[in-house]
């Protein structure tokens, strides 16, 4: 049998078990239901050899964008998508492309719900866009990348940090960015990935650092491009990777060459020559402003501007809004929850039985994290401790919108909540067994769940196991443990797994080993397994699980179902357009939040803009 009759064959099967049904829809629920990387390429290569697709049971002709991108798969993910699809037609109305003299830089999650967004930033007019994808969860990656090969590679570039082969062993491995992965036209040189790369290995870069390092060099040179065609550069993120730093660096007064060294990003010298020197210049003559998605990333954006008095660059945020505090937070809290779940039910529990403290618990995601858990523990008013730096403070804002908690609210419920975990005492810390972290990353000052607390369950707690899990972001939840961890197993090796260290002045061993799915071989995280020497002679064995590493776990499955996302994203997309429209006329570069402020509010999706015209105070970094 040939390999066309081979193809045909497998394509007739699909088609008659019912699998293949919209192109390149079928890769999202391909990439739910967690099939293997083989099978999402022979669905790549069965839907590119298609001519037509089918949706519902009907045939459908192919989108296509422009005559120059062919059949455009990734039309399907915006189909899916009627909220955003909704905004750019809406946008498009006045027969004008509103980001046609745009150029964007794009940073957010590698979803099928973002592969619509570029769909949508291109049908809106942007024929330059460059991707840094945030990599949580490999197989995602190896789902969707091959839809990305259907666009043309002078109008999309794009870039993800994988880990290094063989650096697993470490709690955080060493990060680096596939070739594999990296799109972008060969005219385009390798040679400064390959050099931050060898740095990233050298160095070993945490996920943050790696990523801004990644994002200084791709920044700098779409900075380049965009300057020479004579456009403006549109900043999209999740995260706060971007905007914070260029921002800082304009109104720092330094160049270009020490924006690099600051973020360990490599010299590169055609790139450079073709930007003024100073940031400032480059910053006030490239960059139009950027629109910003999460709670951490505002909160950037927000210190940059304390420090400074003003932006260099105008910045709107969504992450403060109605539909991100009321609508997807809840939905983040059921995602997170549902991932944990998942990973105790693998392993022969359960999490109704769990003794569960939540650092964040009041903010957005952990108020909804604490009330799904008084409805999902058997006691939760015994097993539930949630904790939170606002709690014991007086509300410091004078004025919040009507549907936000006030942060002095208790999140509680009947359950404990306290400022610090040092607050708890031992027997029940002692008796937890799951850790969740929503905090975004410790305020400077507050630090959440520290050595000495993990060394102090590890010697005397009473549960076999600690489940330790993140529903923020990166791994900047539980740095000072990570670290610790790190230490802990830089002489483990492949040969020699088990590594002798000392807790609490007893000798102690410790190795890293797979927390492995036995039904689906997918691993959710690490465990690392300790056995603390007795008095007796005996050995003491515990057990921490860090899930997911500590990234974000809930991206370990379905996380925010498109219908919630789908709302979330339009908002997003629309307030760039507001941001388009108001530029020019806003009376100075700062941070300008959905439902706050009139320009980021009006004729934006989903926005409740304040009443009568007028503004409310933006809430500071560590407030509702």
């Amino acid at each position: 049998m040939s390999d066309g009759d081979k193809m045909t064959t497998r394509r007739s099967f699909l088609k008659t078990a019912g699998v293949i049904t919209v192109g390149a829809a079928v890769s999202q629920a391909a990439a739910d239901e967690g099939m293997e990387n083989n099978y999402y390429q022979s669905l790549h290569e069965i839907s590119k050899s298609d001519s037509a697709s089918t949706e519902n049971g009907n045939v459908i002709d192919p989108i296509t964008v422009s005559k120059a991108d062919g059949i455009m798969k990734l039309e399907t993910y915006l189909r899916r998508m009627p909220q955003l699809s909704e905004v750019v037609t809406n946008a498009l109305a006045s027969g004008q492309r509103p980001l046609m003299q745009h150029s964007v830089l794009l940073v957010h999650h590698l979803t099928g719900e973002v592969l619509g967004t570029i769909a949508a930033l291109r049908n809106l007019g942007c024929d330059d866009i460059v991707t840094v994808f945030v990599g949580y969860n490999p197989d995602l990656e190896n789902a969707y990348r091959p839809y990305l090969d259907d666009l043309p590679v002078d109008e999309f570039r794009c870039y993800i940090l994988g880990t290094v082969p063989g650096s697993q062993g470490a709690a955080e491995p060493a990060y680096v960015i596939p070739r594999t992965f990296v799109k972008q036209p060969a005219t385009d040189s390798m040679a400064v990935l390959d050099e931050l790369n060898a740095m990233m290995k050298a160095k070993g870069l945490s996920f943050m650092a790696a990523m801004r390092a990644l994002i200084v060099q791709v920044s700098l040179a779409q900075m380049a491009r965009t300057r020479a065609a004579a456009r403006r550069l549109l900043v999209i993120e999740d995260g706060g990777y971007t905007a914070p730093i260029l921002n800082d660096a304009a109104l720092s007064g330094i160049t270009v060459t020490q924006l690099r060294v600051q973020h360990a990003a490599p010299a590169d010298a055609a790139t450079d020559a073709a930007l003024p020197a100073a940031m400032k210049d480059l910053v006030a003559e490239v960059m139009f402003g950027s629109v910003e998605h999460t709670r951490n990333g505002y909160d950037l954006n927000m210190r940059t501007y304390l420090a400074h008095g003003r932006l260099a660059a105008p910045a709107f945020s969504i992450a403060v809004s109605y539909m991100k505090t009321q609508v997807e937070s809840d939905t983040v809290a059921a995602t997170i929850l549902n991932a944990v779940e998942s990973v105790l039910y693998s392993h022969g529990v359960g999490l109704r039985r769990r003794n569960t403290f939540v650092f964040g618990s009041r903010g957005n995601i952990g108020r909804r994290l604490m009330e799904q858990l008084r409805a999902r523990l058997d006691t939760p008013n015994e097993a539930l401790i949630g904790c939170d730096l606002k709690v014991g403070r007086p509300d410091t804002m004078s004025e919040l919108p009507s549907w936000q908690f006030h942060p002095s609210q208790s999140s509680a419920g009947g359950a404990s909540e306290v400022a610090t975990y040092k607050e708890v005492d031992k027997a029940r810390t002692g008796s937890l067994d799951l850790i969740l972290g929503v905090t975004g990353g410790p305020t400077p000052g507050h630090p959440v769940l520290q050595v000495q607390d993990v060394v102090a369950w590890l010697l005397s707690g009473q549960r076999r196991e600690l489940y330790i899990a993140s529903g923020s972001t990166k791994t900047d939840e539980f740095p000072e443990v990570l670290a610790w961890m790190n230490s802990l197993l830089r002489s483990a090796t492949a040969e020699k797994p088990v590594v002798t260290t000392e807790l609490g002045g007893r000798r102690a061993r410790v190795q890293k080993l797979d927390v492995v799915d036995l039904l689906s071989h997918r691993s959710f995280g690490s465990r690392y397994h300790f056995a603390i020497e007795q008095d007796d002679g005996s050995w003491r064995e515990r057990d921490l699980l860090f899930l997911e590493n500590l990234m974000p776990v809930n991206f370990l499955f379905y996380g925010v179902p498109t219908e919630v996302i789908d709302q979330v994203l339009a908002q997003l997309v629309s307030a760039a357009l507001a941001l388009v429209r108001h530029a020019a006329s806003l009376p100075k570069p700062r941070l300008y939040a959905v439902d706050f402020d009139q320009e980021a509010s009006i004729s934006v999706y989903g926005a409740r803009p304040p009443a009568n015209g007028t503004r409310l105070p933006l809430p500071l970094p560590g407030e509702s």
